[in-house]
């Protein structure tokens, strides 16, 4: 969640309360990039002299466009550039130094490719980027804005320009063109197009949005760019860095899984929408195409059922389900199956509460749901969860709740966990939003019993020298944004390559790969002394006794030295270990060892010992089966 949700400071005042809903609306996306072609914003940087902000901005389009192709091939990105001496807009369109460098519309890779190249083209990119030598007018900027998502997203329920510049007050001298473009925002505002700033310092102190900005765009935004957005510094780098993650965190939409009311008590209810925090990325499902006409085009599948005895084609009123119970199969029309899987309506039902500490590791079985409040359905219900979720926090309680997520879901408990908010300390991004999760707890029938098993005890001597390696490789901890899935990236980059007509590359990207020589740097004398151990504990535990010479006539009279007058020797036999026996049964190994080896084990526990091996084995597996 880009927006930081937080208790209202001012309890009584309705407006400092209301929270735009639009960042929860669970259609498709559209996204518009404006970008500001000024001199200021063409300054290269100190260190890098062929960066300057336009093309950091240019840069993180470009990477965002191909983020969003892949993971939302839906939504529509655009990328409009003010202020240049170039002029390109919509046909009827009359605004000037305004150039549509790429259209609102679904990412294709021809679009894609000609952005790249004007990145890596300097001659095409100063032709494009060469600004204006006349002021342009935020009216215009914004009603051109607005004009495009009429044309081109009228039915998006997000809709989203990012607006990046440098210019704290662009009409300083003009009040009559501040006052014009104080009301398009609020226009633009009023058809669901919300504002997203991006603003660029340039030399020293803050970006002031009281200038000019504060009245454009929304409060919630400014208060958000002076609090949470990073100040872009003019190095290269930097910029680059915390402009793209800023860019990132907004870009992809709030997509809302359910919306369901949340019941407090009899007749008390609030809204509450619900979403997931982590969802598993597949590749994307390969499509059958027809290639024999001039472009290539998806094939439209089509399936229909046939009866098997006359094959005759049926229709959906002729087909039926059924369950099998005792062998026999229970039949259920359409009617019957759906009401079978309805148990109420969708509903959020708190039952109570329990310490936080009631809650145990091993009942989160699965991801959780985060709910975040919405004034949409019911007037208060922001205020009436603000209260609900400081409390929990303050009192280290969470909640116990009863969900029904849609109409034809299954009904399950929950744990009501709030969470603070948590933002990046570097890039002020943030990384966990404020609001309650929801983690689904399992009933009787999901519990499974372990098996009955003997755990078996490393020696002392290995468990110490391992207690060096764990505290030599420990890490800070695990966090995922750093590790790509190594497959996909793989798909992906192979995809790109052949739609942007690229070298195909030879080698994927794998972050998940050890750091085999910081291990050994840190660890590898630790190891290798734990090896050592290993092999003397082992050596110990299952050294088999060498076989005797054969034995000789009792009674007859040998020196000590084997020869005559000396009394035989009796050679002792090292005794094995229950731990190695254990590890043999595992491998199903026991007949490795001798009679007398297992008969010594046996008696040592009690047990009679057979004569047989096979009784011996078999009497060796019931003592580890307990």
């Amino acid at each position: 969640m880009s927006t930081p949700w937080q208790p209202p400071e001012d309890f009584d005042d309705d407006e400092d309360n209301q929270l735009d809903d639009i960042q929860y609306q669970n259609q498709k996306d559209g996204t518009l990039f404006m970008i500001d072609v000024s001199k200021s914003m063409l300054n290269p940087d100190d260190e890098d002299p062929t960066s300057n902000p336009v093309r950091t901005a240019l840069e993180c389009a470009y990477k965002v466009l191909l983020q969003r192709i892949i993971s939302n091939p839906k939504d529509v990105i655009g990328i409009v550039l003010y202020g240049t001496e170039q002029t390109k807009v919509n046909e009827g369109q009359t605004y000037s130094n305004i150039y549509i460098l790429l259209a609102l519309d679904v990412p294709d890779a021809q679009g894609i490719k000609g952005l790249k190249t004007i990145l890596e083209d300097e001659d095409a990119f100063n032709e494009l980027c060469t600004p204006s030598e006349r002021p342009v007018s935020i009216t215009n900027v914004l009603f051109c804005a607005n004009q495009i998502f009429t044309s081109k997203a009228p039915n998006f329920n997000s809709k989203r320009l990012f607006l990046i510049t440098d210019n704290e007050d662009p009409h300083a001298s003009n009040p009559q063109a501040r006052k014009s473009a104080f009301t398009r925002a609020r226009d633009l505002n009023d058809l669901g197009i919300r504002i997203e700033p991006f603003f660029i310092r340039s030399g020293e102190g803050k970006f002031d949005v009281s200038k000019f900005w504060e009245q454009v765009v929304l409060p919630a935004d400014v208060e958000e760019t002076e609090e949470d957005e990073p100040e872009l510094v003019m190095d290269a780098k930097t910029r680059y860095k915390h402009l793209l993650s800023a860019i990132t965190a907004k870009s992809v939409p709030k997509r809302a899984i359910y919306s369901v009311p949340f019941e407090l008590g009899p007749g008390f209810q609030i809204g509450v929408k619900g979403y997931i925090f982590f969802k598993r990325q597949e590749a994307t499902k390969s499509n059958y195409v027809w290639t024999r006409g001039s472009i290539a085009k998806l094939v439209e599948t089509k399936s229909e059922m046939v009866c098997q005895d006359t094959t005759r084609t049926l229709q959906t009123t002729d087909v039926k389900k059924a369950f099998k119970f005792g062998g026999e199969p229970v039949v259920f029309n359409k009617d019957e199956l759906t009401s079978l899987r309805v148990i109420e309506d969708p509903i959020l039902r708190l039952l109570g509460f329990k310490p936080l500490d009631y809650l145990k590791f091993e009942w989160n079985t699965r991801p959780s749901y985060f709910i975040y409040p919405t004034d949409a359905d019911i007037t208060g219900s922001i205020r009436t969860f603000s209260a609900l979720h400081k409390q929990m926090l303050t009192s280290s309680r969470m909640g116990l709740a009863w969900l029904v997520a849609r109409r034809n879901a299954s009904p399950v408990f929950v744990a009501m966990v709030a969470s603070q908010e948590v933002t990046d300390p570097e890039t002020k991004v943030q990384k966990q939003p404020a609001g309650i999760h929801l983690l689904p707890l399992p009933y009787a029938d999901d519990i499974r019993l372990f098996p009955e098993n003997t755990t078996t005890r490393a020696p002392d001597s290995l468990i110490d020298k391992m207690h060096d390696i764990v505290a030599s490789l420990s890490i800070g901890g695990y966090q995922p944004e750093k590790y790509r899935n190594p497959a996909l990236q793989w798909h992906y980059r192979i995809l790109q390559a052949v739609a942007l007509d690229e070298d195909l590359p030879t080698q994927g990207e794998d972050d998940t790969i050890p750091k085999y020589r910081g291990i050994d740097r840190r660890a590898g004398d630790h190891i290798a002394e734990w090896a050592k151990e290993l092999e003397k504990v082992s050596f110990v535990t299952t050294s088999v006794p060498v076989k005797a010479p054969p034995a000789r006539k009792r009674g007859a009279d040998h020196g000590e030295d084997g020869g005559e007058g000396s009394v035989p020797k009796k050679r002792v036999k090292e005794e094995l270990t229950w731990e190695y026996a254990a590890m043999l049964y595992e491998k199903d190994a026991l007949s490795k060892l001798t009679v007398a080896q297992m008969k010594s084990l046996l008696v040592e526990k009690g047990v009679k010992a057979p004569t047989k091996k096979d009784d011996c084995i078999q009497a060796m597996e019931r003592v580890l089966d307990n």
